[in-house]
């Protein structure tokens, strides 16, 4: 029988070869499994790096150039801000600039819960539980627009990632201001039916330099840090205040983001703000209604140090320089000056030489009152005249004030100089002891030798005193002269002219323009017009010099002339034909032609009253008083066409009128009139003279 012999593998063999196959994947399965985990981690590190950077870089976009910077770090709510300004819990404007947007650092709520319109479980991220978040908000006149927030970025961009943020401020080594943030972003893994988010990704910390607050500090653009932690400036609820709930946001309602949770804000302003114009006043007190002063300064621009500095020497001139004694409360009283303050918040004027002013401020005058008990000692001081200028007599007995000294402060300042009379006769000398009154004539203090004139008897301010005195004050008469006032012609009066003598000052303060301003020639003038005869009327006055002459009172220099003299003055009297007018006249030389005409028009068109006289022959009267509103009309003849030569050279025309006029002589013009003159004409020139009175 033939056996077949084929070739193959036995089952067996099969098994054994299957087994060792099973082995060796299994070895190199082990062997590429690390592999793909590292890869796995390699990609999700690569990942969380690109979403970090993506993160960073959109914050550098909008601080980089921000200006006027606030960082609030562990604020508790959402602070309060009104007209985009941080608001204390007085509703005041805190000085910090206006903001137009705010980055909110997020920790703790599901990412996109905080939003209007969130839907929980429509994302990967949300249904993870992912948290933390970079929020975008608008700041509008109302506050952070909580209702239209929404992530920095996008919310895709930070995928399913847990994220964590810090922020804070710091200065660089190149004195730069930088906000400082730090990003850590962690992958999550499951832990029975919930993710926990602890595996390590992006973890990195950028500074950002501020450009536009280190370029500009100066110009009110500023940066301010503070914290809840200690980092910063403590955190002041009062000054920092929270905002209410406005209900606009359920979702930010739901999530308790005004009540409990704690989140770092950045507030900036993005871009530059237009400039405004603030109004800063001075008020002399608290309710007064009135301002003292108001300026205007430029929105977050300091107040200006020359304002700041005018503003505290008014109020410390308003201070009383002495104690007062308080009749109602037996006590010594005096008022201090205690600085400038702010109606709204009470802050300091000074603070606000560096801080900018953001909104109109009202600052007032504060003054506090300071009380003692009864002085150790008093200085009473006696005046001659008191505060109405009534003249009490002499020696001095009007009680001008008392100046109490305390043993702790012997020093008497400020005390002021006597009222002195009313007529300006007297010049305040000093105060001098009552036992030293009256001092002997040309004695006065010394004012480069205070302790020489103290010793002396006289008061001296800035020096120490020691016990109870009196002072009396002394005054010296000024030089005068006395005018005396007659008639120049006795035989024209129908009446006494008797008028009061008067008194007038010779000192160097006092010239004849101030004589010649009071009102006694007017006065005078009417009494002596009441005195004279009838068809007469004043004309001027003339002053009588020591040789006899006389001369215009106007052209007298009253300093040269001999104290204590009495002078007369002489009223004169003129022809009163023409009642009610006043005279013009009018001297022609020879060079004129045989005849010549005189012209008189209204300055403003309307009727004129007036009456020409011609003197060369005994005084003829050319024309009587009319009514005209075209110039002089003789023998029927219009004045303003052509002419009429009826005057000669060498006369004397007198022009009487009531209403101001235009001269005009051969059909030139000589000027305006409005009251009495005299004025030559030599055919070349005029020559006008102004008579007084």
């Amino acid at each position: 029988m033939k056996k077949n012999n084929k070739k193959g593998f036995t089952l067996i063999e099969l098994v054994i070869v299957a087994t060792i196959m099973v082995m060796i994947m299994g070895a190199i399965l082990n062997w590429i499994r690390p592999m793909n985990r590292f890869y796995q981690r390699t990609q999700a590190l690569a990942d969380t790096n690109d979403i970090g950077s993506q993160l960073m870089d959109y914050v550098d976009d909008e601080l980089r150039y921000a200006t006027n910077v606030v960082v609030l770090q562990g604020y508790q709510g959402v602070p309060r801000l009104t007209n985009q300004m941080l608001t204390d819990s007085n509703g005041n404007a805190q000085p910090y600039g206006k903001f137009t947007n705010a980055l909110i650092l997020d920790n703790s709520a599901i990412r996109g819960s905080r939003f209007s319109g969130y839907v929980a479980d429509s994302t990967v991220s949300r249904r993870k539980g992912a948290r933390g978040c970079i929020i975008s908000a608008l700041i509008t006149n109302d506050g952070i627009d909580t209702e239209n927030m929404r992530c920095l970025g996008s919310e895709p961009l930070y995928n399913d990632y847990g994220c964590n943020f810090e922020a804070s401020m710091k200065i660089l080594e190149n004195a730069s201001c930088c906000v400082t943030v730090n990003m850590t972003l962690s992958r999550s893994r499951r832990v029975g039916a919930n993710y926990v988010f602890d595996q390590p990704g992006y973890d990195q910390t950028r500074d950002f330099e501020l450009v536009n607050v280190n370029l500009n500090d100066d110009d009110g653009m500023k940066a301010s840090f503070f914290s809840s932690t200690g980092e910063g400036q403590a955190i002041d609820y009062n000054t920092f205040s929270r905002a209410a709930d406005p209900g606009t946001n359920p979702q930010a309602t739901e999530s308790k983001m005004y009540l409990d949770d704690t989140f770092t804000y950045i507030l900036y302003t993005k871009n530059p703000p237009t400039t405004e114009q603030v109004k800063i006043s001075l008020y002399e007190e608290l309710d007064s209604a009135n301002p003292l002063e108001v300026i205007t300064v430029n929105a977050g621009s300091p107040i200006p140090s020359n304002i700041i500095d005018s503003w505290t020497a008014r109020g410390q001139s308003s201070a009383q320089s002495n104690y007062q004694f308080d009749s109602a409360t037996g006590k010594w009283k005096i008022k201090k000056f205690s600085g400038i303050k702010a109606r709204s918040g009470n802050k300091d004027i000074e603070e606000f030489r560096e801080s900018g002013v953001y909104a109109p401020t009202e600052f007032y005058i504060l003054t506090t009152w300071e009380e003692k008990q009864e002085a150790d000692h008093t200085l009473t001081f006696y005046d001659r005249f008191d505060n109405a200028k009534n003249d009490w007599g002499d020696p001095p007995s009007f009680p001008m004030v008392k100046v109490p000294i305390w043993d702790d402060n012997r020093v008497v300042s400020n005390v002021s100089p006597g009222v002195c009379d009313g007529n300006d006769e007297y010049t305040f000398v000093g105060w001098i002891l009552e036992n030293k009154y009256p001092p002997a004539p040309g004695v006065y203090p010394d004012p480069n030798d205070p302790s020489g004139s103290k010793a002396a008897g006289w008061f001296v301010n800035g020096e120490e005193y020691y016990g109870d005195a009196t002072y009396l004050a002394v005054y010296e008469k000024k030089p005068t002269v006395t005018l005396h006032f007659v008639a120049a012609d006795d035989s024209q009066l129908s009446s006494d002219f008797i008028v009061s003598d008067v008194l007038v000052r010779i000192d160097e303060d006092y010239h004849t323009s101030d004589l010649m301003a009071q009102s006694i020639w007017n006065d005078y003038k009417d009494a002596f017009n009441n005195a004279l005869n009838e068809g007469l009327t004043f004309k001027e006055w003339a002053f009588v010099n020591d040789d006899g002459s006389e001369s215009k009172v106007s052209d007298v220099n009253i300093n040269n002339l001999t104290a204590d003299g009495i002078y007369t003055i002489k009223a004169y009297a003129q022809d009163n034909s023409h009642p009610g007018m006043f005279e013009v006249t009018l001297y022609t030389g020879n060079e004129l032609s045989s005849y010549f005409a005189v012209q008189v028009q209204s300055l403003d068109g309307s009727d004129i009253t007036y009456s020409i006289v011609e003197e060369n022959d005994g005084g003829t009267n050319v024309i009587q008083p009319e009514v005209s509103d075209q110039g002089i009309r003789i023998n029927g003849k219009d004045w303003n066409h052509g002419g009429v030569e009826v005057f000669h050279p060498n006369s004397t025309i007198r022009i009487y009128s009531k209403q101001s006029f235009k001269l005009c002589v051969g059909g030139g013009e000589v000027g305006n009139f409005s009251t009495d003159a005299t004025v030559y004409y030599d055919f070349h020139d005029w020559q006008e003279y102004v008579t007084i009175g």
